[in-house]
């Protein structure tokens, strides 16, 4: 601890934070007593609050979060994949019960890693990173996944909503929270650059940032309703990537 502090007091950190992957009650608890660390990184279940891969409740996750973000401490939900359950299971080896929201659409039924289903956008994108690092803690040690927006809006039929199918009114509720959270979340990690997948989070991050002396790039989204992304779009991202001077 004292070595933490010392190293922020040298201007050696800019911030302190710890990560947790289990007994994410306990660890939050602990961090926001410390009174040392700026953030706390866990993983969490946009669902019903609890934990994809631990038996602690929602309310008691919730409790934990809402009582350290009141002492300052700041949140980062972290291991949110693309949809694509493989990568989860797989490649983070996370495994365990989902649990179900209380008004589960009836068109959309939460399976949770027993759902069959794959998702082509997050396959590609993950298989990428997957396919350059082989241990996932290989590539989070140089790179922060980050969504814009980690909610689902489903319609009557269980279609999926993106932000710019909704509402006017409603959108702009949306962005205004996740337009503050993603400045939030780059002034807390400092990156050296924000790359945005796909036009509408680039777009986002660059009228977000845009007083931030951070440079911000983007690649092609992956999505299969993108015909650029179904020629070799592992091939261009990597391009994209390179051009503006990232390697992976």
């Amino acid at each position: 601890m004292k070595a933490l502090e010392e190293a922020k007091k040298a201007g050696k950190a800019r911030f302190l934070g710890v990560a947790t992957h289990k007994n994410m009650v306990e660890v939050m608890q602990a961090a926001e007593e410390a009174k040392i660390y700026d953030v706390a990184l866990t993983s969490f279940n946009f669902l019903d609050g609890a934990s994809l891969h631990q038996n602690d409740t929602g309310t008691k996750t919730a409790d934990a979060i809402a009582k350290a973000t009141a002492a300052g401490l700041g949140v980062i939900a972290m291991k949110v994949q693309f949809g694509e359950i493989g990568m989860v299971t797989e490649w983070l080896a996370i495994t365990g019960e989902v649990g179900k929201p209380s008004d589960e659409h009836p068109k959309k039924r939460v399976e949770g890693f027993s759902c069959r289903r794959s998702e082509v956008s997050g396959r590609r994108l993950w298989g990428l990173f997957r396919s350059r690092y082989p241990e996932p803690e290989w590539f989070f040690a140089r790179f922060f996944v980050l969504n814009y927006c980690p909610l689902l809006f489903l319609d009557a039929s269980g279609r999926n909503l993106t932000p710019h199918k909704l509402q006017p009114s409603e959108r702009e509720l949306l962005v205004a929270v996740c337009d503050r959270a993603l400045r939030d979340s780059v002034e807390c990690l400092s990156p050296g650059r924000v790359i945005g997948v796909g036009n509408f989070a680039a777009e986002r991050a660059e009228l977000v940032l845009s007083s931030l002396a951070i440079p911000v790039g983007k690649i092609l989204h992956p999505s299969p309703s993108n015909p650029g992304a179904n020629r070799n779009w592992a091939e261009t991202a990597v391009r994209q990537l390179e051009e503006q001077g990232v390697e992976l």
